[in-house]
């Protein structure tokens, strides 16, 4: 079931898609739609494609996300930090 296209709640998923917060608009579609996961997932994907045809300006200006960047740089500090420590520990 596709929704009317002047369904409000339709913003929120083209919100959630510009957010770059894809499994958030597969749920706000299931609850929308009563559809399955892999037709709600169909659905968003040709719905980014849309939206990103539209509004190209829009996902250009995304920051690329720091999640994986920020926890490699704590694990390569503290690598270097406990190599440091065995080494000092070690030569006596």
């Amino acid at each position: 079931m596709e929704p009317r296209p002047s369904d409000p709640r339709l913003k929120e998923i083209h919100d959630a898609i510009l957010a770059g917060q894809k499994i958030q608009a597969i749920k706000l579609w299931r609850e929308l739609t009563d559809s399955g996961l892999a037709e709600a997932k169909q659905a968003i994907e040709r719905l980014t494609d849309e939206v990103r045809a539209k509004n190209p300006e829009k996902f250009s200006q995304q920051p690329p996300p720091q999640g994986c960047q920020m926890a490699a740089a704590v694990l390569l500090f503290l690598g270097i930090a406990g190599g440091l420590i065995f080494g000092l520990f070690s030569r006596r």
